[in-house]
């Protein structure tokens, strides 16, 4: 019965729902047939532990009473799904106060059970595929033109057959696959499986139920950064009750993630941090608005400040490059280079007076920085640490914990598939 970090963070949060509101705080496994879960708020715990003592020695896991009639029996069922059919043979408290342990039979039936999910990463130029198991692991990935130009249609019928196809590279059957998860860079209304707006895809008001039709599996949408911030979250080890994750990229892409749940407020649109505004009357943005944080601080604006400074500094070694990225200042101010230094240290003020903002507002526990620019690494990172605990609201308290990225690129992709 070896269980995965993924699974036992699921078995926290529904507990959470399953026990009337008892928290899970830490989840043990002393053998292979035992759970001691330790929990905070231990009433319904305890309510819990009395019902099933009373109704047998020997409790099928789809039949564990809770006191509440109306609290589904989520810990049952997500258990029963994890360990296919096996027997809770006792329940026992061997703390009054805190703990519960679930002792099992049926050993040699516990842990072969691998869930599937498919991830779609729908972008302008590549959507990408993936396969991955209940710990995040991919499997197989795929990519292929998105074929803007062909219309909203078309680009669903290719999501459509993309997953049949990587089920079939994979030599599985779409039946076997849990659900989907699709990332999408615009306004999702998660609930109802509409892409409302996406302007790089010329979406507007979609629905993804032929998807869900097509492949015969539920599909689940979420925005791309709302995604990438998952995916990130799970990879950090989902310790952090308050997440922010930033990315740095075509423009700057937010996810906030508030007790295991991302925020995008009661309408789904929420979460722009990137068009907050950091320069009143400053640089337009494609967004109507002037001097919008990503206007300065995202891997766009980099490459903009960096070709301006070339042209007004044509000294600059930077002069001699063919191709101008998000790395060309970085990698001059490496070997010295004046110009490059300024642009750098200006671009890390940009970054950092944004994120002075975001975490004013929120005080999260965490923020991590991903996109390109982030894996310039600690060097990158600590400058800008060391700017936002100087100059944000708290000076006394605990202070948010800034790292780089974990998944990069695949942060999305991946977030879509485990959330």
């Amino acid at each position: 019965m070896a269980l995965d970090g993924v699974f036992l963070r699921h078995l926290k949060e529904e507990i959470g729902t399953s026990l009337l509101g008892t928290r899970v705080d830490r989840v043990f496994q002393p053998n292979r047939d035992e759970l001691i879960l330790a929990f905070r708020g231990f009433s319904a715990a305890y309510k819990l532990l009395i019902s099933a003592r009373a109704n047998s020695a020997r409790v099928n896991l789809t039949t564990i009473p809770v006191e509440n009639p109306q609290q589904p029996p989520m810990l049952c069922m997500l258990l029963r799904k994890k360990l296919q059919g096996a027997k809770l043979l006792e329940i026992t408290q061997p703390d009054l106060e805190r703990a519960l342990m679930l002792k099992f039979d049926s050993v040699n039936e516990l842990g072969d059970h691998v869930e599937l999910t498919l991830a779609v990463e729908i972008m302008g130029r590549y959507s990408n595929i993936i396969l991955v198991d209940e710990n995040g692991k991919i499997l197989k990935k795929l990519s292929v033109p998105t074929e803007v130009e062909r219309g909203e249609n078309a680009i669903i019928d290719n999501i459509s057959d993309l997953c049949g196809k990587i089920c079939d590279e994979s030599n599985i059957k779409l039946s076997q696959v849990e659900k989907i998860g699709i990332g999408v860079p615009g306004t999702v209304d998660s609930e109802n499986g509409m892409i409302m707006f996406a302007c790089n895809l010329n979406f507007n008001k979609v629905s993804i139920k032929p998807i869900e039709e097509k492949c015969g599996v539920s599909v689940k949408i979420l925005n791309d950064a709302d995604a990438a911030a998952y995916g990130e979250y799970v990879a950090s080890g989902s310790k952090a009750d308050s997440f922010i994750c930033i990315t740095l990229g075509t423009g700057i892409g937010s996810g906030i993630i508030i007790n295991g749940k991302i925020y995008n407020g009661f309408n789904g649109a929420g979460g722009e941090i990137g068009h907050t505004t950091l320069i009143k009357d400053g640089v337009q943005c494609s967004c109507g608005r002037k001097g919008c944080w990503e206007k300065y601080a995202s891997a766009t604006a980099l490459v903009a400040q960096t070709k301006a400074a070339i042209k007004n500094n044509p000294e600059s070694i930077m002069s001699k490059e063919t191709v101008i990225n998000g790395q060309t200042a970085f990698r001059a101010a490496d070997k010295g280079d004046e110009t490059a230094l300024k642009v750098v240290e200006k671009y890390i003020e940009y970054v950092a007076e944004g994120l002075v903002n975001v975490i004013n507002i929120f005080q999260p526990k965490k923020v991590v920085i991903g996109g390109g620019i982030s894996r310039e690494g600690e060097p990158f990172i600590s400058r800008v640490r060391e700017f936002v605990y100087k100059y944000d609201y708290n000076k006394y308290l605990d202070k948010t914990e800034i790292t780089a990225a974990e998944l990069f690129n695949d942060a999305g992709i991946v977030g879509a598939a485990l959330y």
